[in-house]
C-alpha cells in the first residue's frame, strides 16, 4: 500500500484579517480529501481559527503571532516524519524567499491571490 500524500495549507485568519482565507481553503481541503489526501492548516494563534478547524476535525498547527514565516515554514517541515507533496498559500503577499525555501526540498507551491513573490516562484498562482 502506498502511503498517502499530504498537502500544507498556511493562511492565517482571525477578525482583522478576515475570516475568508480559512472558509475558502476548508472547502478546498475537503476536495482534497475526496482524493485522499492528507491535510494539515498552518496558522497563526487564533482561538477562533483553531476552534473552526477543530470542529471541521482538520489537523492543524499553530504558531505565535511574532514567530517569522521562515521559521514557521521550518519548523512545520521539521516536525513531520515526511515532507508533503504540496504546500498552499493563501496569505496574500507570500514572500519569494518563502517559496524558495519550500521548493528546494522539492515540495510544489500553490498561492492564493498574491500580490508578491508567489506570481514569479510559485507552481501555480490563483488570484
Amino acid at each position: 500500500m502506498t502511503e498517502r500524500k499530504s498537502v500544507y495549507i498556511r493562511l492565517d485568519a482571525n477578525h482583522a484579517k478576515g475570516m475568508g482565507h480559512l472558509y475558502r481553503m476548508l472547502v478546498l481541503a475537503n476536495v482534497l480529501i475526496s482524493y485522499r489526501l492528507l491535510i494539515t492548516f498552518i496558522v497563526k494563534c487564533n482561538v477562533i481559527t483553531e476552534n473552526i478547524l477543530k470542529s471541521n476535525k482538520f489537523k492543524y498547527l499553530s504558531f505565535p503571532e511574532s514567530m517569522s514565516e521562515e521559521d514557521i515554514i521550518v519548523s512545520s517541515i521539521s516536525n513531520h516524519k515526511s515532507l508533503p507533496a504540496l504546500w498552499v498559500f493563501d496569505v496574500l503577499s507570500t514572500e519569494a524567499n518563502w517559496i524558495k525555501l519550500i521548493k528546494e526540498r522539492n515540495i510544489k507551491v500553490v498561492c492564493f491571490d498574491d500580490d508578491k513573490g508567489g506570481i514569479r516562484e510559485a507552481d501555480l498562482v490563483i488570484n
